[in-house]
C-alpha cells in the first residue's frame, strides 16, 4: 500500500520485534516518509532507542521522518540532550510568528483551587470544560455539580460506544449554544474535536495544558478563549503526574504572559528530559545491541532481550466487554456459539463495548464476569449494576447496593 496508517506503539515495537510476524513487514520503511503525530508522546524511558532508531532509518535506509506535534518536543541534540537527533530542521520558517496569529486562548495560572471552587465556577459557566488528572477526581466534581442534564462526565471506564454517544451529545449541544459542562479525564486530549469556550485543567506538563488549551476556542468563534490552571487538592493520588507537573509549574512561572508560547514549550522539554536524563534508556535496550571487537562476530545483538523489554505501554490490563443493548448481547450470543468462527469484523466490534481494568482488579473481581472462548474474553455479568450512564464501569460493592436490580445469566 502507498500509505499506511498504524500506531505509534505498532511501528516502534516492530522494529525492536524478534519474531517474523511482525518483522517481514519492516523492509516497508526503507525509501518512505514517515509521519509521526504526537511526537511529543514518546515516554521518556524510552527516548533513546526511538531516538536511535529515527536516525538509524534516516541516516542509512533513506527514511524521512516528520514530527508533527503543537508542543515540538526538544528532540534536538545538545549539551543538555547528547541523545538527541541531529540534522533536525523546522519546516514552517517562522514558528513564533505563526503561533500569535493562531493564538486564540489566553492561560491564566490559577494557583490551588479547592473542589467546592471549581465546581462553584463550573456551576456558574453556561459553557466549559473541565480536564483532571484521576477519575475519582472527575467522579467527585461531577458529583459536586448540581443534578442537571446539562453537565456530562467522560472517563476511560467508560465503553468507547458510549464515550462517542456523550461526545456527540455535547457537541449537538454547543452547536446550538446550549448550557454545556463536562468533567473528563485526560482522555479527551487525545484528538477529540470539541469546542469550549472555557476550560479548566488540573497541573500537568506543558504539553497536556496546551492540549486542553486545543479544546478551548477551537474553532475561533469568539477573540479569546479562557484556560484556567490549577493545583488540585488531591496531591496524595496524583503522584504519577508530579514530575510533569512540577516541571510544567517551573515554565509556567517564567511564562506568565504566554506559557504555550515556543520559547516555553521548548524551555519546559529542556527541564523535562533533562531532570529525566538517567532515565533515557532505563530498561537499557541499547545495550542488547553492543559493537564486539571480534571481526568474525562484531554484532553482539540480543534481539530476542530488546523485544522483552520494549514494551512502550505494559499491557497489564484485560478488557471486559459490557452487553447493555441490542447489538452488544448479540455480539456476545456469537461468542457463546463455539460453531461461530471468532474473525476480525468480530473483534473490532467488541472493542467497541470493551473496558479496560488492571489485572490485579480483575483477579478482584472475578466472580462478576463470564469467561468465554478459554478465557479468551470476559463479559460484565451484570452490567445494571455495575455500569452506569454517568461513570461506566464500577465494580464496587457501593454500585451493586444502590441498585435494587436482581440479575442473572
Amino acid at each position: 500500500a502507498p500509505i499506511i496508517v498504524t500506531t505509534t506503539v505498532q511501528f516502534y515495537e516492530s522494529l525492536f520485534a524478534n519474531r517474523t510476524s511482525k518483522s517481514r513487514k519492516l523492509h516497508n520503511i526503507a525509501n518512505s516518509v514517515i509521519i509521526l503525530d504526537e511526537a511529543q508522546s514518546i515516554p521518556v524511558e524510552f527516548l533513546t532507542p526511538c531516538l536511535k532508531t529515527l536516525e538509524e532509518l534516516c541516516s542509512n535506509y533513506r527514511a524521512t521522518a516528520v514530527l508533527c506535534t503543537a508542543t515540538q518536543p526538544a528532540l534536538n541534540k545538545s549539551e543538555l540532550f547528547p541523545d538527541g537527533l541531529t540534522e533536525v530542521r523546522e519546516i514552517i520558517r517562522d514558528t513564533d510568528s505563526l503561533f500569535k496569529s493562531l493564538m486564540r486562548t489566553k492561560t491564566i495560572y490559577r494557583g490551588k483551587l479547592e473542589d467546592i471552587v471549581i465546581s462553584d465556577e463550573l456551576a456558574s459557566e453556561e459553557q466549559c470544560l473541565c480536564i483532571v488528572n484521576t477519575r475519582n477526581h472527575a467522579h467527585i466534581l461531577f458529583r459536586s455539580l448540581p443534578k442537571s442534564d446539562e453537565n456530562f462526565h467522560l472517563s476511560a471506564l467508560m465503553t468507547p460506544n458510549h464515550r462517542l454517544e456523550v461526545l456527540n451529545t455535547v457537541r449537538a449541544r454547543l452547536d446550538k449554544d446550549l448550557p454545556t459542562r463536562l468533567i473528563s479525564t485526560q482522555l479527551i486530549e487525545a484528538g477529540v474535536d470539541i469546542d469550549f469556550p472555557v476550560v479548566y485543567r488540573s497541573m500537568a506538563g506543558l504539553d497536556s495544558i496546551s492540549q486542553a488549551a486545543g479544546r478551548c476556542n477551537r474553532n475561533g468563534k469568539i477573540s479569546i478563549g479562557i484556560v484556567n490552571v490549577f493545583h488540585s487538592e488531591h496531591t496524595s493520588s496524583e503522584k504519577y503526574f508530579q514530575k510533569t507537573a512540577n516541571v510544567g509549574h517551573q515554565v509556567l512561572d517564567l511564562y506568565k504572559d504566554d506559557p504555550l508560547c515556543t520559547a516555553a514549550i521548548k524551555n519546559y522539554f529542556e527541564l523535562y528530559y533533562y531532570q529525566q536524563k538517567h532515565s533515557w534508556d532505563s530498561k537499557e535496550i541499547m545495550g542488547d545491541f553492543a559493537i564486539g571487537n571480534d571481526p568474525d562476530l562484531p554484532l553482539l545483538f540480543q534481539y530476542k532481550s530488546a523485544a522483552e523489554k520494549f514494551r512502550l505501554i505494559d499491557n497489564n490490563q484485560i478488557p471486559i466487554i459490557i452487553a447493555n443493548d441490542e447489538a452488544s448481547k448479540q455480539l456476545v450470543e456469537d461468542l457463546r456459539n463455539e460453531g461461530k468462527p471468532i474473525h476480525r469484523k468480530l473483534l473490532r466490534s467488541l472493542q467497541r463495548y470493551s473496558v479496560q481494568i488492571r489485572d490485579s482488579q480483575f483477579m478482584k473481581n472475578a466472580h462478576q464476569f463470564e469467561n468465554l472462548r478459554d478465557d479468551q474474553f470476559h463479559v460484565l455479568i451484570c452490567p445494571e449494576t455495575h455500569y452506569s450512564k454517568n461513570f461506566g464501569l464500577n465494580l464496587t460493592d457501593e454500585a451493586a447496593n444502590s441498585q435494587t436490580l436482581i440479575c442473572s445469566l
